[in-house]
């Protein structure tokens, strides 16, 4: 099973110079409000991501007296072999990454290398924030399965920002325009074909890998591709020129795709309370876990910030449960020590208890 077995951080918000082992199994991160915690959990996606996931400012998270923060990482990713994880950033926003000493200019490979699932107050956007939004929640698998999707997704940023730029123009070239649909035709169907190949099979074994937050309710999973599904994509923008040139963007393809969750033929975010939205969010992403397993064998690493809140005893005990058999390395967070470790004793894991307080991190009993 693959997890991160130390971690070593430099100048990230408060966290000055942090180093410590951590239990393949589960880690809870307690104390105050303003104390460390969620930062730590940043630290770990830059590892992970190459990315905060709280802002894309470097100079935000860097300490105002230093140019530059750093984290370090070492994964063990089989008995008896590890990798080195590094990045470091400074203010100007230039980033370096190592991956066993060696510079890589992507932060793909760090993704590759480290697989995350995260769970925080911004997961509630897989419900109720924009397609786009909800749309990486698939895109997330897709990447990992399907070796083209990266590159082929890069392309296709690069070409509509071209063609948004022509259609912005006063005079728009027609003869530049349809040489660049011809590429995003091309790319258009690929995506939606790498898409659809992951949708389907993950729909197909949703009702294993994804529970009901209610017994008898029907939880579904809708997706859209970006155009009208009964007409080419190339058919689509010859209809929808004359409308792209008048609102001078793009209006269909790929960066259009939807994903929708339903319960009982409802938007889920339409019948959920906000406890039983975390507590399906949750589940979706345990769903993505098992389904990266079973494609890849190897396992996720699982953030959960401020695990117990807005979740019953009930919902506590479910996520617990779940988590525990995936046997999927955890990070969890929360204000009281006692709660957190409480609810995690009802199963059988090794679990390290770390005190978090004024960007100070401690291993305690």
């Amino acid at each position: 099973m693959p997890y991160i077995k130390r971690i070593k951080i430099q100048n990230l918000r408060n966290l000055t110079d942090i180093a410590l082992e951590l239990s393949p199994s589960v880690n809870i991160f307690f104390g105050n409000n303003g104390s460390g915690k969620t930062t730590f959990l940043e630290a770990i996606t830059l590892l992970g991501l190459g990315r905060s996931f709280r802002t894309h400012k470097s100079k935000n998270i860097i300490q105002y007296d230093h140019d530059a923060l750093t984290v370090f990482g070492e994964l063990n990713v089989e008995s008896n072999k590890s990798i080195r994880l590094g990045i470091q950033k400074d203010k100007k926003g230039d980033k370096s990454i190592k991956i066993d000493g060696v510079n890589v200019y992507s932060s793909s490979l760090l993704a590759k290398n480290f697989p995350l699932q995260l769970i925080n107050a911004k997961s509630f956007q897989l419900l109720e924030g924009s397609p786009r939004q909800r749309c990486q929640f698939l895109d997330w698998m897709v990447f990992h399965v399907k070796p083209d999707f990266m590159q082929s997704w890069i392309l296709l940023q690069k070409v509509i920002k071209h063609r948004n730029s022509i259609l912005r123009r006063d005079k728009i070239d027609y003869e530049e325009l349809l040489s660049w649909d011809k590429e995003f035709i091309r790319l258009a169907e690929l995506l939606h074909h790498l898409r659809y190949e992951v949708f389907t099979d993950f729909k197909e074994r949703f009702a294993q890998l994804v529970e009901p937050i209610n017994q008898g309710d029907s939880l579904e999973l809708d997706y859209y591709r970006g155009w009208n599904s009964e007409k080419t994509f190339e058919e689509v923008l010859k209809e929808t020129l004359n409308k792209d040139c008048q609102l001078r963007y793009t209006q269909n393809g790929p960066h259009r795709s939807d994903l929708k969750i339903k319960i009982n033929n409802r938007d889920a975010i339409d019948v959920l309370s906000r406890g039983q939205e975390k507590s399906l969010i949750c589940r979706l992403h345990i769903g993505q876990s098992k389904y990266y397993q079973s494609k890849l064998k190897k396992n996720c690493a699982f953030l959960i910030d401020d695990m117990l809140s807005e979740l019953d005893i009930d919902h506590q005990i479910s996520l617990v449960n779940h988590l525990d058999n995936l046997n999927d390395q955890v990070f969890v967070t929360g204000v009281d020590k006692e709660e957190l470790f409480n609810i995690w004793r009802l199963v059988d894991r090794d679990i390290a208890m770390f005190h978090v307080k004024h960007g100070n991190i401690t291993r305690v009993n």
